[in-house]
């Protein structure tokens, strides 16, 4: 009786701490500002010290689904890239979903407690970062 309870014990602790990843994630962007550095850099270095910053207006989706490894992009209703996810990885509240594209390096942060979603891209030039300012999120 008491290995069933340890047992038992350890699996709701292991399940209790996990943040569970939904099915689905659509994110509607009406409105975003692009961040661009011009140089070999990383994330952080353009979020602190962009070459560039414009706001931009746009009628796009992004959704991502879990189940079947797929993340989607319509634009104005029509699917104009539809590309694997090659991983998930938890960093507290947030997930960083690296994507397969032609980039050096394509991720999505997704913070789904605060409901935020930020996409970037690294080239050979540079770094550009899309972080909506209008937008909605669902997930399921």
């Amino acid at each position: 009786m008491k290995p069933l309870f340890i047992l038992l014990s350890f699996i709701f602790v292991i399940s209790g701490f996990s943040q569970k990843l939904p099915n689905i994630v659509d994110v509607h962007i009406d409105n975003f500002d692009q961040i661009q550095k011009f140089e070999d850099t990383n994330f952080d270095s353009a979020m602190v010290n962009p070459d560039t910053i414009s706001n931009e207006i746009t009628d796009c989706n992004y959704t991502l689904d879990f189940i079947n490894k797929r993340c989607m992009l319509f634009f104005e209703g029509q699917m104009i890239a539809d590309v694997n996810i090659l991983s998930v990885e938890s960093d507290g509240d947030k997930y960083i979903v690296t994507l397969d594209d032609s980039a050096i390096e394509t991720k999505i942060i997704l913070d789904l407690q605060n409901k935020e979603f930020i996409y970037y891209y690294k080239l050979v030039f540079g770094v550009t970062i899309t972080k909506p300012t209008k937008y909605t999120m669902v997930s399921f």
